[in-house]
């Protein structure tokens, strides 16, 4: 069946909130979640596996978000140069309060393909 990628944002990294949890397959959930302060970790897990390991929480079909008691095999902190790699394949609007909206691709599974392969 393939690997899959999977997406973790940490919103406060020094309370040692890394291992398991949500893990979603848009890289746009992860980055909106972990906030400027915060930390973004990828794992390439193997679909069958990813079954087996995990629980799938999904709100919506068009992207499938996971759960583990612990992390996936093989994470890795996601690098500041890779998060504004992503960044830069949003587009950007004014909002109407000041400061900008990002508004992620239209395939943001795609984006991070291209990203983390």
């Amino acid at each position: 069946m393939g690997e899959v990628l999977l997406y973790r944002g940490i919103n406060q990294p020094n309370l040692k909130n890394k291992i398991g949890h949500w893990w979603s397959t848009n890289p746009y959930y992860a980055q909106r979640f972990m906030g400027p302060k915060g930390e973004m970790y990828v794992a390439k897990i193997d679909s069958a596996l990813l079954e087996k390991m995990s629980k799938d929480v999904s709100i919506e079909a068009e992207f499938q978000n996971y759960f583990f008691e612990e992390d996936p095999p093989g994470v890795r902190r996601v690098l500041p140069e890779e998060i504004t790699l992503l960044l830069g394949k949003a587009t950007y609007s004014e909002a109407r309060l000041g400061g900008t909206l990002m508004k992620p691709p239209d395939d943001p599974i795609a984006a991070g393909k291209e990203i983390f392969g």
